[in-house]
């Protein structure tokens, strides 16, 4: 499977031009995409999201609707860089809500979603390296399985995936 189009979104009050509540002259629009991701041979399927930034005159006058497709891709960048140098804590990845964050060699990482015409633009991620810490934090929050538990003779296979489904669509662990 492909990835999906990219969809336009509207906020809650049905405005695609989000306006800055510090500079009312920017404003994103957020878009939206399915696709497919494989780690560590297992398969799921997930939703990406991004905002196109920009003045809001010029992101107005193209007219977008909700619902509207555009032809590209949102990727996912990872950096051990902030990207943001102003804001440097804004763009921390942490395992899931709550837990902790994810570091390569006791460095942050820091992740950030783009939308981009350039369909060969590719995902750019970075293996965290403290898969212990994180797994004990799994381990220890009310974060619970999505499905019920299965027979005892598929206990092998529903423990992986309870562990996919437990932790954050950006982690990944060795099984």
């Amino acid at each position: 499977m492909k990835n999906s189009k990219v969809t336009i979104v509207a906020d809650d009050l049905g405005n695609v031009v989000r306006v800055s509540e510090n500079n009312p002259e920017y404003g994103n629009v957020r878009v939206v995409q399915e696709s497919v991701q494989f780690t560590n041979g297992w398969m799921r399927k997930k939703e990406k999201s991004a905002l196109i930034p920009g003045f809001v005159e010029d992101l107005q006058s193209i007219g977008w609707k909700a619902g509207e497709t555009l032809n590209g891709q949102i990727v996912v960048k990872e950096s051990l860089e902030p990207f943001n140098e102003n804001d440097p804590d804004r763009d921390l990845k942490y395992a899931f809500a709550g837990g902790p964050l994810c570091v390569f060699e006791d460095q942050p990482i820091y992740r950030r979603t783009f939308y981009t015409e350039n369909m060969n633009d590719h995902d750019e991620f970075i293996q965290h390296t403290n898969t212990e810490e994180i797994r004990g934090a799994v381990n220890n929050s009310d974060l619970k399985p999505a499905k019920e538990e299965k027979p005892a003779k598929k206990k092998a296979v529903e423990t992986v995936a309870e562990t996919a489904e437990e932790s954050d669509d950006d982690v990944s662990f060795d099984f």
